[in-house]
């Protein structure tokens, strides 16, 4: 009987740790993040989306991880952003005419 109550104990406390860390739940980047100068504000959703807004409007597209990053892509299906975590920042990197624009997120939400 003791054995039986240690299992399921066991089995418990693996579950919560499972939902703490995250790994039940969805990918990390989920969620509302706005850059350090507060100009721009991302939303990405569980089903792949993003909503970015800034002072020219609304923008969206999706986005899919791939290894250690991710890859944003327009509503036409052209990347146009990495992403990818510094600590529990979130860092986008654009290339923009040949140059390397890298902006910080906080996330918000």
């Amino acid at each position: 009987m003791k054995s039986k109550a240690f299992t399921i104990l066991i089995l418990i406390l693996i579950l919560a740790s499972c939902l703490f860390s995250g790994c039940l739940g969805g990918d990390k980047i989920v969620g509302t993040w706005q850059s350090e100068s507060g100009e721009i504000i991302i939303t990405f959703n569980k089903n792949g989306t993003y909503i970015l807004t800034n002072d020219d409007g609304t923008n969206k597209g999706k986005w899919e991880k791939s290894g250690d990053q991710y890859l944003l892509y327009n509503d036409l299906g052209l990347q146009l952003v990495k992403a990818h975590f510094i600590g529990e920042d979130l860092r986008l990197t654009a290339n923009v005419f040949g140059f390397t624009v890298n902006t910080d997120y906080k996330r918000i939400k």
